[in-house]
């Protein structure tokens, strides 16, 4: 069979134009020309993907490069902001300690006054009923002395 195709091209080679049509359909129908056309054809899609790449690529490296400037800033940000916020809350953790222990102190010591006032209107009763009780004989002897006094 390549030898039938051997003469075929060489006869055809002569006439010229003729030759060279029969040359680029046997060499079209030629597994190696066919893979050389699928190679070339796929160069052209993969020429054409890479540019697309390109430019999801550019978009992906520009958001990438935003979102980074973003996401480190508002990284920054909440370190600070735990920073201060670990600082307030060593603050209050000893504000209240110290409240804690004033109001311990502070309930103690009305304790104490509250005892203080009962012993006191304790004694304040006891002088009353003495005060009462005297008053009451002194106005008796008012009376027995004005009594008296009416009778002489």
């Amino acid at each position: 069979m390549k030898l039938f195709l051997s003469s075929v091209l060489f006869s055809l080679a002569l006439t010229g134009s003729k030759a060279a049509a029969v040359r680029d359909a046997v060499e079209k129908n030629r597994p190696v020309s066919k893979v050389v056309a699928l190679l070339k054809d796929m160069q052209a899609q993969l020429q054409k993907e890479q540019e697309e790449d390109e430019g999801t690529f550019d978009k992906m490296q520009c958001w990438c490069d935003t979102n980074d400037k973003e996401k480190s800033a508002a990284i920054e940000q909440a370190q600070a902001l735990i920073t201060k916020l670990t600082g307030d809350i060593e603050e209050y953790t000893a504000t209240s300690a110290r409240l804690a222990s004033e109001i311990k102190a502070l309930n103690e010591e009305i304790a104490r006054d509250t005892e203080s006032l009962h012993q006191a209107t304790a004694i304040r009763e006891k002088q009353k009923a003495a005060f009462n009780s005297e008053e009451k004989d002194l106005i008796e002897s008012i009376q027995a002395l004005k009594a008296a006094i009416t009778v002489l």
